[in-house]
Parts: C-alpha cells; sequence; structure tokens
C-alpha cells in the first residue's frame, strides 16, 4: 500500500517572505533618493522635522543637517565665497586693474618682508651679548614671500640628551628671545621640535614623537607661564624625525636634525568682502 506523502505548511516559504520584506525595504529607499534629488528647500526642511529624533547627518548643496536624540537642527546654508569685484569693461581699464592688482601683492608681499627684516635685525641686536660662536650655531631664515621668520636653535644647545627640561643657560637665551618677541605681540609664534632618527623608549618618551613634542612645549610654556604670552598666539608642534635637514647616516647630520624652530609669523591682509 503507498504511503501518503505529509503537505507542506499552506503558503509561501518561510524565506520568502524575508526577502519580499527587504525588497519593498529596497524600493522605498530608492524612492526616498530618487524623491531628493529633485527637492527644493521647503520640501526638504519637511522631511527633516518628519525625521526628528533619530541621528541623521546630511550634508550636500543645500548645506549641512545634523540631528541627535534631542530632535533636528534647522538647516544651514553653507556661507556665500567672497566675491571679487568686477572688473571693467573696457580694454585699457581692464589692463589697468590687473596692473593695481598685482602691484598691490607685491606691495603686500614687499611689507611683510620688510618686517621680517626688521624683526631679524631686532633679534641680533637682543642677543648680542651672546658669542659669536653661539650665533653662528643659530640658523635664521625669511620665507620667499616674507610669511614668518624662522630661529633654528640645536637642542644641544637648548637640552640635555633624550630630556625635554630646558638646561640653566638655555633658560637665559630663551628668556632674550622671549623679551623680543614680546615686542611683536599681534604675530602668531610656532614652536616646532625635531629629532633625529635614533630610536628612544623610555617611560617619558615612548618615541620621538613625544620628545619632539614635549621639548616644543617647554619653550611654549616657558613663554607663557613666565612672559605672560597669551596661549591663543602659540602653537607647540612635535615633529618627531620626519623632517631632517640634513643625513641621518653622520654624526653632525644628526646634530642638524635635533633642533627647535621658533617660527614667528607676519601679521596676515584681511580678506576684503565685497558686498553688493
Amino acid at each position: 500500500m503507498k504511503k501518503k506523502q505529509k503537505k507542506g505548511p499552506a503558503g509561501s516559504p518561510a524565506w520568502m517572505t524575508t526577502w519580499a520584506d527587504l525588497v519593498s525595504l529596497l524600493m522605498c529607499f530608492f524612492v526616498l533618493l530618487f524623491s531628493l534629488s529633485s527637492i527644493d528647500e521647503a520640501r526638504f526642511q519637511e522631511f527633516a522635522q518628519a525625521m526628528a529624533g533619530r541621528r541623521i547627518f546630511f550634508q550636500g548643496a543645500l548645506g549641512t543637517l545634523f540631528s541627535d536624540n534631542a530632535g533636528m537642527m534647522p538647516l544651514h546654508s553653507p556661507p556665500s565665497p567672497p566675491r571679487q569685484a568686477e572688473r571693467p569693461p573696457e580694454t585699457d581699464a581692464l589692463e589697468d586693474y590687473d596692473a593695481a592688482g598685482a602691484g598691490a601683492v607685491l606691495d603686500a608681499i614687499l611689507e611683510r618682508q620688510g618686517q621680517m627684516a626688521e624683526l631679524v635685525e631686532t633679534f641680533r641686536t637682543y642677543m648680542a651679548p651672546y658669542d659669536e660662536e653661539v650665533m653662528a650655531e643659530i640658523g635664521i631664515t625669511v620665507s620667499e614671500l616674507g610669511e614668518y621668520v624662522r630661529f633654528t636653535f640645536p637642542s644641544g644647545m637648548l637640552f640635555n640628551p633624550g630630556r625635554a627640561e630646558l638646561l640653566p643657560e638655555a633658560i637665559d637665551m630663551i628668556d632674550t628671545v622671549a623679551e623680543l618677541l614680546a615686542l611683536y605681540p599681534d604675530n602668531r609664534i610656532a614652536v616646532h621640535g625635531h629629532t633625529d632618527n635614533v630610536p628612544i623608549r623610555t617611560v617619558a618618551f615612548p618615541s620621538n614623537w613625544e620628545l619632539s613634542s614635549s621639548r616644543a612645549i617647554s619653550v611654549v610654556r616657558r613663554f607663557i607661564d613666565v612672559h605672560g604670552f597669551d596661549p591663543e598666539r602659540l602653537d607647540a608642534i612635535g615633529r618627531s624625525e620626519y623632517q631632517p635637514v640634513d643625513t641621518n647616516y653622520t654624526v653632525e647630520g644628526r646634530a642638524n636634525n635635533r633642533r627647535v624652530e621658533i617660527l614667528v609669523y607676519a601679521q596676515q591682509q584681511r580678506l576684503q568682502v565685497i558686498d553688493e
């Protein structure tokens, strides 16, 4: 006698239900994308309010929108970029305009170069008490555009090997430099610490990153704690071994790479925004 086969449960297989849900969600997602591709700002605001309370981040041509659990923040359109002044249509006036613009840029560069050259001469005057050998070790560079002047101090002049505390004789030198920089209260100052590529692994300095950063911070802290510099105009930056100025294959080259640089930036021209 033939055995009767058991009938399966009525309806679709279980996997088909999950598949149908997934396809439906994908369809809704792409419909939403399509609708947003041609939406205006008012409709976008309505959508934002409807999604309030969810954690969402959008960024695009209409601006940036962010929401947290407290609700949706208002939409902010990106600021309009500064516009250039319209050039006169006449050919002669156009040439005069170009010449005047180029001349203004050149004048600004020459003015900054003059400021930086004056700073270098003042530095030499302030450092006069130090002998010529010390002054010969300090490197001075002015950028080609007059954007900054860089004073370079060999780390051996300021710190013991593997340490970040200023030497007693270095403190006098840094104080002299601070007195000079106090004459330029509107100029930004950045202190960069550099090392050679010899690894260091101590509790205080697991790598050259920590050592170079700590040395830069020691100089900056002296400016702030002792000389009252505004912290907002100061930067302390550790460069580790990755910006060498000499080879790391010789003793002399590694000594040149171990250095602290003090960069004093020229005052920048403010961007002029022309209104309608």
